[in-house]
């Protein structure tokens, strides 16, 4: 079985201390990735991250911990979401002035070994990186900018765009993921969903990044 796109949402914030927007889920071995950036939130950590129903689990790996004093992003991910529209929500320890959360869900996901690996990267638009994958894998990217704009392009298929935007790649194999952006300066980060028993393979990671912590 290999990993299919299922669908993807987004929603921003300012002066705010969470974050929900509905998404509906479909499809059997159901998985998702979910991805928070922010702003002015100086050691903020996060009190509950859920989609679906169900709690998220920090990607180890995929959280660029705080830069420039107060720029985090992070990605989280969870197997087996409800298929009915449920609340994708991520709750902060304080108030930020500037946030984005997007979400993700594939189908035909291993539930018990979700992805693997993930990395990161930042810089000057466009901000690339390669992620290894096997055919059948998906792999995902999660962005956000440092001017608070929609309209980031991906060289890959984006699959919602807003202050943080989603991707996946073409699941054939490794693949490079570009973002660009108008604002200037990109985080992104990613990882490879791995298929089910069946289908897929060892995957390759990618992640790019903003700052803010946890």
């Amino acid at each position: 079985m290999a990993v299919t796109y299922d669908a993807a949402s987004a929603v921003n914030g300012t002066v705010v201390t969470s974050l929900s927007v509905n998404h509906t889920a479909s499809g059997t071995n159901r998985a998702y990735v979910l991805g928070v950036g922010f702003i002015d939130g100086a050691d903020t950590t996060f009190s509950a991250v859920s989609c679906g129903g169900v709690a998220a689990t920090a990607v180890t790996g995929g959280d660029t911990t705080f830069q420039y004093s107060n720029y985090r992003s992070k990605i989280w991910y969870g197997v087996a979401p409800a298929t009915s529209s449920q609340p994708a929500t991520a709750t902060f320890s304080t108030t930020i002035d500037y946030t984005g959360l997007a979400v993700l869900t594939a189908a035909g996901v291993d539930q018990t070994t979700t992805y693997d690996g993930v990395a990161w990267n930042e810089g000057a638009s466009p901000v690339g990186q390669s992620i290894t994958s096997t055919s059948g894998d998906l792999t995902v990217t999660f962005t956000w900018d440092d001017r608070l704009a929609a309209g980031a392009t991906s060289s890959q298929t984006r699959r919602v765009s807003n202050w943080a935007s989603m991707d996946t790649g073409p699941g054939t194999g490794t693949a490079t993921h570009t973002w660009t952006h108008a604002a200037g300066y990109i985080w992104v980060l990613g990882l490879n969903l791995k298929a089910a028993s069946g289908g897929g393979g060892s995957p390759t990671h990618f992640f790019m990044s903003m700052g803010v912590g946890t």
